[in-house]
């Protein structure tokens, strides 16, 4: 059967040259015509408005470009083609509609153009009888646009669809493909390099299945040379091992894979590895060219600005687990970029898919950090719990921003970035976002930093900006959202030594939702805000009774209120609540004890302005007030406790062009 497929190949393909090579040999200005034509009606026609566009009918790669939107080509395979394995591309003539692609599997590239940023890429192949489709993406939009199918022979229509970060479709191209499956699909390990924005160079390192379990199993690195900017001026250093990480909790594959290149790092220059093989060879099973295998990615991509000299040699692991294909349960990736200039600027990318027994996706995961400058820096992912821990080691020392995204799974719509200034020799950082939301950190150093939650979609969820970062760090936090009206949030932290200031933000604000000044080391603080009632609360709880000024504030929409107390106690709670329209509301405070504190505050609320300062001397002490704007009268009240002396309070109360404020010192329980 092969045998006859290959002769009727051959056939066609030596029927097409001739016939080509007479057409040419016959009337080579009858050619340039046959040529002049093609081109004129599918690549030079113009819409009412003058803007290029163009079509080809029949199948083939369709795109249209106006006002610099973005277009998306199949490069590979071309329609007018014939591809035989690893071979030459032959021109055929009568495949004018289509390609012919010989191989174990169809591998598709395509490229983009345009000013518009393309996100993320999907492939689908189409059996044009039986309809079934597979798919595939591509998050990587940055190192070029590819994917590899495992099909059965049979006409299919290729289709590339180009999205931007909202998931919208900005741009397609098809093809027609008549794929001959023959052989097995293709295993082993490929440097792939790209330098100063030019082709992608792939080499097989010829590792085939034995040798690949041979340098598993003994953990031997191997060298070699690849080509950059000139012939063989890269050198690669790979060791493959099996280990156990998380305290010997996960049976993980390791791949250290080290670059040292000689080429000009001012320019940018990219390096990655795929390793392709059947999954049960990393737990020592005999499967040969069985499936299901796995297919991961691992490199980095160097920029800096111009003038500035990137790192020349950098050192790459990435772990995965082994116990399922389906399930890696955790994920590591380490980085050590050597050489560095102030400025440069580097990506670090890995990614892991699986191919069950008959070809299809079952599982991918994609990881991206950005380092600017470069630093060195290890990421541990433990899937199920949504948790990312962060480990610096030696680092540039000056302020340094990093990003981190992981598409697929739970975390699919999130980025993570935070600035660090400066960034410390050491610094780890352990953040949890299923279940318990905590993060746990260590350094040898204070700093400043600046992270943030954001969504793709929905763009920043949550911000912290921290000035003067203890050493070490235990908290947990919170943050309820679900009535957009009414958010709630609660930081419970557990510190080394006081925080200068925190500000939390919500959803892209400006202006911060809470901000703290003098923040203890312990210290846990939960907030409730009802913006249509004018209502809330803020609660401190502390492990200690030490003298503390602490600042708090709070804006959300119309809402601004500020607060400046004496912290003494170990619980407070400060509570208000303002009806605008019935025109009464309250402040209260209440304590744990009836030591001297301190205390102002002011609430703006459309239009209402409501400010007071007090020496509290109880554990409960509250002003409320009734106000009739339309008929300028009202009343005031103060209560509070009978334990400790008499406290005094100022209040200020003013509105559409009219103040009342007064100072009293409350020598009774109750005062109207």
């Amino acid at each position: 059967m092969k045998k006859g497929i290959i002769l009727c190949v051959a056939l066609i393909l030596l029927y097409s040259n001739m016939a080509s090579f007479m057409v040419y040999a016959k009337d080579d200005s009858f050619a340039s015509m046959i040529t002049a034509g093609f081109v004129s009606e599918s690549q030079n026609q113009k819409d009412v408005n003058g803007n290029s566009s163009a079509s080809t009918d029949g199948g083939g790669y369709t795109w249209d470009v106006l006002n610099n939107e973005p277009e998306i080509n199949i490069t590979y395979p071309e329609k007018g083609y014939a591809y035989l394995f690893n071979l030459r591309p032959i021109r055929v003539p009568i495949f004018l509609r289509s390609a012919l692609v010989v191989s174990s599997s169809l591998r598709v590239e395509a490229e983009i153009k345009g000013d518009k940023v393309v996100h993320h890429v999907k492939f689908v192949a189409k059996q044009r009888f039986t309809g079934e489709e597979r798919i595939r993406w591509d998050y990587r939009t940055s190192d070029g646009i590819s994917c590899s199918f495992d099909l059965l022979t049979g006409r299919y229509t290729v289709t590339v669809v180009a999205y931007d970060e909202y998931d919208n479709e900005v741009a397609s191209s098809s093809i027609k493909v008549f794929f001959i499956k023959m052989g097995r699909d293709d295993f082993g390990v490929w440097i792939h390099t790209r330098y100063n924005g030019g082709e992608t160079h792939s080499v097989s390192l010829n590792i085939g299945l034995l040798e690949f379990m041979s340098m598993l199993n003994t953990g031997v690195a191997k060298k070699y040379r690849v080509t950059m900017q000139s012939y063989r001026d890269t050198t690669i250093n790979l060791r493959f091992a099996k280990t156990s990480i998380l305290n010997n909790t996960e049976s993980v594959v390791e791949t250290d894979f080290s670059v040292d290149t000689a080429c000009d790092t001012s320019k940018d220059y990219e390096v990655y590895l795929e390793i392709k093989f059947p999954f049960g060879l990393l737990n020592g099973e005999q499967t040969g060219d069985s499936k299901p295998y796995f297919d991961v990615r691992v490199g980095y991509n160097c920029s800096s600005p111009e003038q500035v000299y990137g790192p020349n040699a950098v050192n790459t692991t990435f772990f995965f687990g082994r116990s399922s294909i389906v399930d890696p349960r955790v994920f590591r990736m380490h980085v050590r970029p050597n050489n560095l200039e102030s400025g440069s600027r580097l990506t670090l990318f890995s990614s892991y898919s699986a191919i069950d027994e008959v070809g299809d996706e079952v599982f991918y995961r994609m990881f991206s950090v950005d380092f600017e400058p470069a630093t060195e820096l290890t990421i541990t992912s433990v899937l199920r719990e949504g948790k990312i821990r962060y480990d610096f080691g030696d680092s540039a020392g000056v302020r340094t921003r990093i990003t981190f995204r992981a598409a697929g799974g739970i975390l699919d719509d999130i980025k993570q970035s935070f600035t660090v200034d400066p960034l410390p020799s050491y610094m780890s950082f352990d953040l949890t976002l299923l279940g318990q939301k905590s993060f746990k950190y260590e350094s040898d150093m204070e700093y400043s930093v600046t992270y943030s939650l954001d969504s793709l979609q929905n763009g920043n969820i949550v911000t912290f900006e921290i000035h003067s970062l203890p050493r070490y760090i235990n908290a947990t936090w919170g943050l309820d959202l679900s009535d957009s009206l009414s958010p709630s949030s609660f930081v419970d932290i557990n510190m080394s030594s006081d925080v200068e200031w925190i500000a939390l933000y919500l959803c892209g604000v400006d202006n911060p939702f809470m901000r703290i000044e003098g923040f203890p080391k312990k210290l846990r603080v939960e907030s409730s805000v009802d913006i249509p009632h004018g209502s809330g609360n803020i609660t401190f709880f502390r492990e200690m009774d030490d003298s503390r000024v602490v600042n708090v504030s709070i804006i959300f929409d119309d809402l601004i209120m500020t607060n400046t107390f004496e912290l003494k106690n170990s619980f407070m709670q400060y509570a208000w609540s303002i009806d605008v329209s019935m025109g009464n509301g309250y402040v209260a405070v209440s304590r744990d004890s009836d030591s001297i504190m301190s205390l102002s505050t002011s609430i703006d609320f459309d239009g209402w302005m409501v400010s007071g300062a007090a020496e509290l001397k109880n554990s409960f002490v509250k002003l409320s007030w009734d106000v009739d704007s339309m008929e300028s009268s009202g009343s005031i009240r103060l209560e509070r406790s009978s334990d400790g002396g008499d406290p005094t309070f100022s209040a200020a109360i003013s509105h559409d062009g009219w103040r009342f404020m007064d100072t009293f010192e409350l020598k009774n329980t109750y005062l109207e």
